[in-house]
């Protein structure tokens, strides 16, 4: 079953003007810089590397969810769907993963 994505420009629309200029600028550096074998759109792929490495966006989410609140989560709903599409396009592997 293939699921709709938003873009990137939709996830981030109902974040904070100071925290989308900061995630729209790199999000365009990894937007050119991306090739994938897995399926995964250009999109998908800044998506994940977004979370992966800009602590403007993974503290912020973080607490978001973390706060159980659903007006706090809500502007997030877009790029979590996003995310999630982009995740399990992902072939499974086994081991320990950790942020570098």
């Amino acid at each position: 079953m293939k699921l709709h994505s938003p873009s990137l420009v939709v996830a981030f629309k109902d974040l904070s003007h100071f925290r989308r200029q900061i995630l729209a600028h790199n999000a365009i550096r990894l937007l050119k810089n991306s090739t994938d074998a897995n399926g995964l759109s250009k999109e998908e792929i800044a998506t994940i590397k977004l979370y992966v490495s800009c602590f403007f966006l993974y503290i912020p989410l973080n607490e978001a969810l973390r706060s159980e609140q659903y007006e706090q989560i809500k502007p997030w709903f877009p790029y979590l769907k996003l995310f999630h599409n982009a995740i399990y396009k992902l072939p499974e592997r086994a081991g320990v993963h950790c942020r570098l």
